[in-house]
């Protein structure tokens, strides 16, 4: 087993994955624990806020596309709660729904990290979790 990715406090970088399709879910959990990241997903948006609470991620990766409440209105939760952690928007859909998004989390002060479209290839995967871990300032998203 990897040691776990540290943030800037020495505190392990705690990743939080949201996303309605199970199989997405269990591949980034799979990829974040390969790399040391202590991971947990959810796949009903209806538990955001309870996991949110309960583990406290340093990083979130986030489906903008979500049955029940789509993406854009957790990142007003997030920037409601002043969430300090890096996040990553990703989706499915139009890429221009991902670069919104991404937009309007960086108007509300959240620190986005990047985007990843899916279908996604396993190495753009790792490589934003490396960023979302990374104590390098956040790079535009574009």
């Amino acid at each position: 087993m990897k040691a776990a990715v540290r943030g800037p406090t020495g505190t392990a970088h705690r990743l939080l994955v949201i996303d309605d399709e199970p199989d997405i879910t269990r591949l980034i959990e799979a990829a974040a624990r390969a790399i040391g990241l202590e991971v947990r997903s959810i796949n009903d948006t209806n538990y955001f806020e309870k996991a949110l609470a309960a583990f406290q991620p340093t990083v979130i990766l986030l489906d903008v596309s979500m049955p029940d409440r789509d993406g854009v209105e957790l990142i007003a939760h997030l920037s409601k709660g002043n969430y300090s952690g890096k996040i990553a928007i990703m989706s499915g859909t139009d890429a221009r729904y991902i670069q919104m998004s991404s937009a309007i989390a960086k108007v509300k002060g959240l620190r986005v990290a990047g985007t990843l479209a899916k279908p996604f290839r396993m190495q753009a995967l790792k490589d934003l979790l490396t960023k979302l871990t990374s104590d390098s300032p956040e790079t535009p998203v574009g």
